[in-house]
């Protein structure tokens, strides 16, 4: 498969330094975009540095210089933009380029987070972020620009398979995409609940038995009202601090997974689970010693 041409918009920004690594490590031809005035950053251009060393081209251009953007598009087919919160609309700057150059075959705008188009209701100064993004929408749906959205939400979903009603997040299946990261058809965060589930033989862990739910903090509500029904009072908050230990537990090893492109099987997330709840309940204050005593692996 021939690789695409990749730039990238903010590679040195915490997002940004690791898309441009993924693309490296998949042999993409990877440009990174680096502003003229820069100046004595030093631990930035220690970056642009290590990204030439590892095999990146550096394009000096900048969002401000629009014939100098338009040059850097044209020697790529596919332009990500990791730009930071303050600076989104200065992204319609690279929309301009991107329609200008017109070689552009996909554009992944600064997104990275929830759906704005479902944020309507959203309170300022959150809605002017927003605000921002529809707006930059907007102008790439006007410009014609292919573009996939990735959007943050599809994590909880990794987190919890069955605690979303997936169908309000859904966008127009010709103009987004949702990163696939996890449905109720997630079989690695499946296999980790059941296997904590089992491990404490505790039924509320096991995903089998989840109702759909139409947000997080329904899902989590409810999952907590459950525990405290079917455990004992002995254990206290115990289930909560399990809860809490494994969505956390599974959150890293996603990242791991995309951004160090590693990857543990299911059992091996289990046992750090396993590890860390013999760690926390050493200074045992939620009741957490109590519900994981007697089990495997746990003193």
């Amino acid at each position: 498969m021939e690789k695409s041409k990749v730039l990238v918009v903010g590679g040195t920004g915490y997002i940004g330094r690791r898309i441009v690594k993924a693309s490296l490590a998949q042999g993409h031809p990877t440009y990174v975009l680096m502003r003229p005035d820069m100046g004595f950053a030093v631990d930035k251009i220690q970056m642009i540095l290590s990204f030439k060393a590892a095999g990146a081209r550096v394009v000096e251009a900048s969002v401000d210089d629009h014939r100098s953007l338009v040059d850097a598009v044209k020697k790529v087919d596919l332009v990500v933009s990791a730009m930071s919160g303050y600076q989104l609309s200065r992204q319609l700057k690279l929309v301009d380029a991107i329609k200008e150059a017109g070689n552009i075959k996909r554009f992944l705008p600064s997104e990275f987070y929830m759906d704005p188009a479902r944020m309507e209701h959203a309170l300022a100064p959150g809605r002017n972020t927003f605000d921002e993004k529809m707006e930059i929408r907007r102008a790439i749906e006007e410009a014609n620009i292919p573009t996939p959205m990735f959007l943050l939400t599809a994590l909880l979903l990794t987190l919890c398979p069955t605690s979303v009603n997936w169908v309000p997040f859904s966008l127009p299946k010709r103009k987004f995409k949702y990163m696939e990261m996890g449905t109720s058809k997630c079989v690695f965060a499946r296999q980790v609940w059941t296997a904590i589930a089992a491990w404490i033989r505790c039924a509320v862990f096991d995903p089998s038995g989840w109702e759909p739910n139409d947000s997080m903090k329904s899902w989590w509500l409810r999952r907590n009202e459950t525990a405290r029904a079917e455990t004992s009072k002995t254990v206290g908050r115990g289930p909560t601090s399990l809860f809490l230990l494994t969505l956390w537990s599974i959150w890293k090893e996603r990242n791991n997974c995309i951004f160090n492109l590693k990857r543990l099987p299911a059992g091996g997330v289990v046992s750090i689970i396993k590890n860390e709840a013999a760690m926390w309940s050493l200074m045992d204050t939620s009741g957490l010693g109590k519900l994981v005593s007697g089990t495997d692996d746990v003193p």
